[in-house]
C-alpha cells in the first residue's frame, strides 16, 4: 500500500492562506480499502484531511512527477495496524450495541460476538 497527498487548490481567505489537501492510498488491498473506509471520519479528524481517498489498484495523481509516493513500511505499517484494531474495535461495540437492543432474543446472538 502507498499512501500519497494530493493538494487541493490553495483556498485565501483574506490575509490567510490554506491549502487543503486528501490522503489517497493506492495498491492497497480490498480489506485495507475497507478499513479505511470505516475510518475516514476519524482518519480527517486526525490528519486535517479535507478527504480520504482508498483504491486496489496504482493511481496517478496530478502533478505527483516526483516519484512513487511513501511506500508503507515498518514505521507507518503500526498507523494500518491502528486503523485496522479500531475498526474491530467499532464493529465489536456495534455488534454489543445490537445484541443489547435485542432484549429477549440476545441470547441467540451473543456467540456471534467473538
Amino acid at each position: 500500500m502507498r499512501l500519497r497527498i494530493l493538494e487541493l487548490p490553495t483556498e485565501k481567505l483574506g490575509p490567510a492562506v490554506q491549502t487543503p489537501f486528501c490522503l489517497v492510498f493506492d495498491n492497497a488491498t480490498r480489506d485495507e480499502c475497507d478499513v479505511i473506509g470505516a475510518q475516514t471520519a476519524s482518519l480527517r479528524e486526525t490528519t486535517g484531511a479535507r478527504g480520504i481517498l482508498a483504491f486496489d489498484t496504482a493511481v496517478d495523481l496530478p502533478g505527483a512527477n516526483s516519484g512513487p509516493g511513501v511506500s508503507l513500511d515498518t514505521a507507518t505499517y503500526g498507523f494500518s495496524q491502528n486503523i485496522h484494531s479500531r475498526a474491530e474495535a467499532t464493529e465489536r461495540a456495534q455488534r454489543r450495541r445490537i445484541i443489547a437492543q435485542a432484549g429477549p432474543f440476545s441470547e441467540a446472538l451473543e456467540g456471534e460476538d467473538d
